[in-house]
């Protein structure tokens, strides 16, 4: 049986059983006759037990049974289905390739983000980190044309505003120790895997490592803190539909705003995110970073001021 045709199997039960919240077998071998994948099969208890047991061993998701009255399944971990995790991004992503195959006749008008390095040395990165093997790479930073050659420890992967970053343990001279570095994968120029293996440090999650962080930046010593935002508008349907950090709660809601609390690094990227909702979302403590902010807007000023003078 082909993969893509298990996998569509695996998503429609999760994505069946979880907007039933609890549905019963019979019930569930019905929904499934009614299927284009279902072929005239009725779906057999025993097929349902395997496939049961797939979708634990590959997406973490475990599906249940209520024994009380009618036997009814359920998913007994739904929070699997909300993190921030590769199993749910899976499972999105192949619940969305399903839909748009079963509509393909609408394609051209069906329009999608594209993500430039997907294609930049992913493969290397990924089997790199699957056999724990280092890599050598040639680097060039934004900013500058000198390339750097350098041999790291690939540790995880990150996708961040259409772009995946890759964290890497490497040999500092400097500080006589291994340093993890986050690099862009479209700034590497070239990647080769070795055969030297690698073991990861003790303790490190990937998770944690970007747990304070809004997006990939680290190592710039800012310290995690208390911010609040104000959202004017439609920001702050925005920011309670989309959250930016899994940090944020909502603390207070009127008419015309609301305020929002988080708990993370403000750095650079996250000033360029604030400065880039201009008036509609305001920080409202603390002060210093919100004089960083009306900072960056008053340079933007400048220059538009400068450039009109020159036009």
């Amino acid at each position: 049986m082909r993969h893509s045709f298990i996998f569509k199997q695996y998503t429609w039960l999760v994505e069946t059983i979880k907007k039933a919240r609890s549905i019963s077998f019979r019930d569930l071998s019905e929904k499934w006759s009614n299927t284009e994948m279902a072929g005239g099969v009725s779906l057999s208890r025993t097929t349902f037990n395997r496939q049961r047991d797939a979708i634990l061993d590959m997406f973490g998701v475990a599906i249940e049974c209520k024994k009380k009255g009618v036997s009814k399944y359920y998913i007994l971990n739904e929070q699997v289905l909300k993190d921030e995790t590769v199993a749910n991004w899976m499972l999105s992503s192949l619940s969305i390739s399903m839909l748009l195959y079963e509509k393909k006749r609408i394609f051209e008008r069906i329009l999608i983000e594209q993500i430039p390095s997907a294609d930049n040395h992913l493969d290397v990165i990924l089997e790199a980190m699957y056999k724990n093997r280092k890599v050598k790479m040639k680097y060039s930073r934004y900013g500058s044309n000198e390339v750097k050659e350098s041999i790291a420890c690939p540790y995880c992967l990150k996708l961040f505003s259409r772009r995946w970053y890759v964290v890497m343990a490497v040999e500092s001279k400097k500080h006589q120790e291994q340093l993890l570095v986050v690099y862009s994968l479209d700034r590497i120029k070239q990647i080769k895997m070795l055969d030297e293996k690698f073991t990861l440090s003790e303790g490190f999650s990937a998770a944690d490592f970007f747990k304070e962080c809004f997006g990939v930046v680290v190592g710039d010593g800012t310290e995690a803190q208390a911010i609040r935002l104000r959202a004017f508008g439609r920001e702050r349907f925005s920011l309670n539909d989309l959250p930016i950090h899994h940090s944020q709660r909502l603390i207070a809601e009127r008419d015309d705003y609301a305020d929002f609390e988080l708990h993370l690094r403000p750095t650079a990227d996250f000033k360029a995110y604030l400065a880039s909702r201009g008036q509609w979302l305001v920080v409202l403590s603390p002060l210093s970073l919100a004089d960083e902010v009306v900072q960056i807007h008053k340079e933007a000023i400048e220059k538009y001021a400068c450039m009109r003078e020159h036009n």
